[in-house]
């Protein structure tokens, strides 16, 4: 009977200690030690999201821009593809800094550029296509978008709004005028930023034959995070001729 009752109580140790063991082991610490240990700055980033146990219930999709765009995390390294179900193709630049993706979003079609630099993803550029010839319908989308984006993020910062026409000479068929618009609108979610821009050049009196053949309008709407804004460049050392050599 005793043999019996030593045995039993060595068993319920050794489940006991076994059990502590296991508890002991975080599965989640194990998996991205392993996996992502050569960015400390993207490690951060993911660490923070575990230690916060309310953005663990939040789907990576409607995470704000203190973790990334879109789910797609800041700091994410060159390589990585983001998943944009509306988006229909994409396309990696040659020494992956940057990867395009196409398609349409809402009403408009645009191309998304996501950004990478030595600390991984830091901007995400939406480039829209708009109507080349049509100023007014340029500033229109602009404040279609800008309001969209208020609605998200509350009244823009600072604003800026300069427009310009030809002159007089206009009446002048003889003599090729442009119309001109610049404007900018600014957001801060920290840490990140937004700044919608429209830039405009139209040809107004327009005939078969534009005077500058590429694109001289953009509407275009980023989003950065300045803390991964690092970028090394090699300084080369320009040798300048003598002034001998040269008179």
């Amino acid at each position: 009977m005793k043999n019996i009752l030593l045995i039993s109580f060595l068993f319920t140790c050794s489940v006991s200690l076994f059990s502590q063991g296991i508890n002991s082991i975080s599965p989640v610490d194990t998996v991205f030690v392993e996996e992502i240990d050569s960015d400390s700055t993207f490690i951060e980033t993911v660490n923070a999201r575990i230690d916060d146990p309310i953005s663990m219930l939040t789907p990576p999709e409607i995470m704000g821009l203190d973790y990334g765009f879109k789910g797609f995390i800041w700091g994410s390294p060159k390589g990585t593809i983001p998943q944009v179900s509306y988006m229909d193709s994409s396309e990696f630049s040659s020494d992956s800094s940057f990867i395009t993706l196409f398609g349409s979003l809402g009403p408009d079609t645009v191309s998304m550029d996501y950004i990478f630099g030595e600390s991984g993803l830091w901007k995400v550029e939406i480039s829209y296509v708009i109507d080349p010839q049509d100023i007014d319908s340029q500033i229109t989308d602009f404040h279609r978008i800008e309001n969209i984006i208020s609605e998200i993020y509350g009244s823009p910062v600072s604003t800026q709004q300069i427009e310009s026409g030809p002159g007089l000479s206009f009446n002048n068929l003889s003599t090729v005028n442009f119309s001109r618009a610049f404007f900018m609108s600014s957001w801060v979610e920290m840490p990140s930023r937004i700044e919608l821009i429209l830039h405009s050049l139209v040809q107004k009196n327009m005939n078969d034959f534009s005077i500058i053949k590429d694109k001289t309008s953009l509407l275009r709407l980023v989003y950065y995070n300045p803390d991964f804004m690092v970028e090394s460049e090699e300084v080369k050392v320009e040798v300048i001729p003598s002034i001998f050599d040269l008179y």
